[in-house]
């Protein structure tokens, strides 16, 4: 059976180093656990490391502690050349969704 691929987005992983109590943490506590794949891009991981370094004194842990998160999450996860979230749909007139791409 295939895993479910997962795309962890940045507001999972800041919920996730802000609390333990939630389902981003739990999320991100199954890593690695076989139950679902972790896909990452090249700019999405940018995105995640500059965002946790900005709001890291918000957290107990320390910039060693982050460096090995992002080290662990990087080395579980399938690194994608292209990412597309998908079609999202919005009901705010003039919304525009970003693609990010390498």
């Amino acid at each position: 059976m295939n895993s479910p691929q997962i795309v962890v987005d940045t507001n999972v992983l800041v919920s996730a180093l802000l609390s333990r109590r939630g389902a981003s943490y739990r999320l991100l506590t199954l890593a690695g656990s076989g139950l679902f794949e972790l896909n990452l891009s090249i700019s999405l991981f940018a995105e995640n490391e500059a965002v946790a370094k900005r709001m890291l004194d918000q957290t107990q842990l320390t910039e060693r502690d982050l460096d090995d998160i992002l080290d662990y999450l990087c080395a579980m996860a399938n690194r994608r050349r292209y990412f597309s979230c998908g079609v999202l749909l919005s009901r705010t007139p003039g919304t525009t969704w970003c693609w990010n791409r390498l």
